[in-house]
């Protein structure tokens, strides 16, 4: 439903003169572009070098792109107006563009999120897409990047919601500099993402977005079964244990004050850890600092009530667990390949299985590329060329011509 609000935004025309400042109150609907900043112009050639020191591959990352940071309107958990941002990565040299969205993993801090720089692994993946002539909008969810609000991990509605507004803010930013956004959007993402983008998916095809359509999706080692795939997995010591120790702790930090799982949070988390969580999700801190300061075991992490709770979900958390593991019930009207690594430490692959059977239960085009004995961020590497190759046959990109360095927007 479109909603109002009074918010700080410059008329589409300033927007066209693109300004980070608001110059003016005006009413503002869901997707509404407040701001766009650029944050990086590169050549052809500088866009390669960045994408081979990110580890990503360049055999079609052939042209330049321009990067920016993207506020826009959306809604939170309690469907209230809030602001997020997002990475927009713009091809330079064609007017017409295909449209991907990317959808990133997990993270916690807020400098972490893709539109704050281009030198993180969401970003560079961004980057890819855009170099193999993409246009491409990586969400930063909420309570991420420049947004609003508090991070809700998981959380399908808001993913979905979050993503659906930063397209439609593209959109506009596109029209005002002269481009046109395919309304048919490939969505992809990776681990959190890969959750992200089948809640997108969803959405797009249930009409969230009228002027949006899903045109295929491919999420790569995506958390899409917490109750029966990836709880299982990190109670019976098949993943590591402190990256199980970090998404548990993330996972419950968010969900508390969304489906108010306890008294409090010391109800769940052992009193050694439950200090260190709070003072560490707090969106300031980064991975390494959080890993090195978790257990090497959950059950080492929770507290008896907080493990019983794991193992027989109940009241508030069976509530988040039904809402999360829910993305994969539904029938896709368009291609679906799931990416998943058998040797995957963070996020078993029994989720892709499971997500597949939910599909194929209701008789969707849906295939499981098995990457092998691969662990978590291996596997995105190994999936993102073979997605990349997918999105551009179905896009039907042909090679660019020559370009300068100073061609594009």
């Amino acid at each position: 439903m479109p909603f109002r609000v009074r918010v700080l935004a410059a008329s589409l025309a300033a927007l066209g003169l693109l300004t980070s400042v608001p110059v003016a109150a005006v009413a503002a609907e869901r997707g509404s572009l407040l701001s766009a900043k650029p944050i990086a112009r590169l050549s052809a050639p500088q866009t390669a070098k960045a994408l081979r020191s990110a580890g990503l591959p360049t055999r079609r990352a052939r042209r330049g792109v321009s990067a920016y940071r993207l506020r826009y309107v959306t809604v939170g958990v309690d469907h209230a107006a809030l602001t997020a941002s997002a990475l927009l990565v713009l091809p330079h040299g064609r007017r017409r563009l295909p449209t991907v969205a990317y959808e990133h993993g997990t993270l916690v801090r807020r400098t972490d999120a893709p539109s704050q720089g281009l030198d993180s692994l969401a970003s560079s993946a961004a980057v890819l897409y855009g170099a193999s002539g993409f246009a491409t909008v990586a969400p930063d969810y909420l309570g991420l990047g420049s947004g609003d609000g508090r991070q809700a991990y998981l959380h399908a509605a808001t993913e979905a919601s979050a993503s659906i507004d930063a397209l439609r803010a593209a959109r506009i930013f596109a029209r005002s500099h002269g481009r046109r956004l395919d309304t048919r959007v490939l969505v992809t993402g990776f681990s959190q993402g890969g959750h992200a983008a089948m809640a997108l998916g969803q959405a797009l095809q249930r009409s969230a977005a009228p002027k949006l359509r899903l045109r295929a999706l491919a999420p790569v080692s995506g958390v899409f079964d917490l109750q029966r795939a990836e709880i299982p997995a990190i109670l019976d010591g098949g993943l590591d244990g402190r990256i199980s120790a970090y998404n548990v702790s993330a996972l419950l930090t968010s969900w508390q004050p969304i489906y108010h799982l306890y008294g409090s949070l010391t109800d769940a988390i052992a009193p050694d850890y439950a200090k260190r969580v709070r003072r560490l999700f707090d969106g300031r801190h980064g991975d390494l600092e959080i890993l090195a300061a978790m257990p090497t075991r959950v059950s080492d992490l929770l507290t008896p009530a907080g493990l019983d709770d794991l193992q027989h979900p109940d009241r508030g958390l069976l509530a988040g667990l039904r809402a999360s593991d829910a993305t994969c019930r539904w029938k896709p009207r368009t291609p679906v390949r799931l990416y998943a690594a058998n040797g995957d430490r963070a996020v078993t692959s029994a989720n892709s299985e499971h997500c597949a059977r939910e599909l194929r239960a209701r008789h969707a085009n849906v295939d499981v590329i098995q990457l092998g004995p691969l662990d978590h961020f291996p596997s995105m590497f190994a999936a993102t060329p073979q997605v990349l190759a997918w999105f551009t046959h179905l896009a039907r990109i042909t090679r660019p011509p020559h370009e300068s360095p100073g061609t594009g927007t």
